[in-house]
């Protein structure tokens, strides 16, 4: 019992442990308890949360010892054998900002929390700007204080969660605005300044280094 306990625990997210994926396919790899593998031009980087793009194929591979049911977003893949067995799932334009992949082992009846996947370009209904020529958003990832600057007067400066709820909005009548982070919670925000939009990442008072 003690080692189905351990097999599944819940992957806290600690410093520098985010992983950037440029691929098509971006494999996961369960080793155990502490040691979540994202493969990187085949060399495993263990990793708390990856970021992937629409289209992407994520490879789940069960290296443990436990058959388990994995649940990506709203797509569960049932009996996942332990020593190596694995699953595909592609991540479409209708998949939410970010979910979890998780674990459900029937021998102990419990559900466990492995990584966090972010999806690139998917904002709940706000279009991710890529073109940041005349507007500046920085530091990203931001700790306390974010820097807003344009070569034009910024008007309407909007944020969001990764809900998509408001939690932020002015009027810049300057081309240039700070806004205040230290006390949002660390994850995925949304800045809209006019018809541009930037995906931001609070950091934890402790994080070094999230790369995006």
């Amino acid at each position: 019992m003690k080692t189905l306990k351990n097999l599944f625990l819940t992957i806290l997210f600690a410093t520098g442990l985010v992983s950037t994926a440029s691929a098509t396919k971006d494999t996961i790899r369960v080793a155990n308890t502490t040691q979540i593998y994202h493969l990187v031009a085949g060399n495993p980087v263990l990793v708390t949360s990856i970021n992937v793009n629409v289209g992407d194929t994520i490879v789940v591979e069960n290296w443990s010892t436990i058959t388990a049911d994995f649940t990506m977003n709203t797509t569960t893949f049932t009996n996942i054998c332990g020593t190596m067995c694995d699953f595909q799932y592609k991540v479409l334009p209708t998949d939410v900002p970010s979910f979890t992949i998780t674990a459900f082992v029937p021998l102990n009846s419990t559900t466990y929390n492995l990584i966090t996947v972010y999806v690139n370009n998917i904002t709940t209904g706000i279009s991710v700007n890529t073109n940041k020529i005349g507007l500046e958003v920085y530091p990203n990832p931001v700790l306390n204080e974010l820097m807003i600057k344009s070569d034009n007067q910024l008007g309407e400066v909007s944020i969001f969660n990764i809900s998509g709820q408001l939690i932020f909005e002015d009027k810049v009548e300057d081309n240039t605005t700070k806004v205040d982070f230290h006390t949002y919670s660390s994850g995925v925000y949304f800045v809209r300044v006019g018809d541009k939009v930037y995906k931001i990442i609070k950091q934890t008072e402790n994080l070094n280094e999230i790369k995006n």
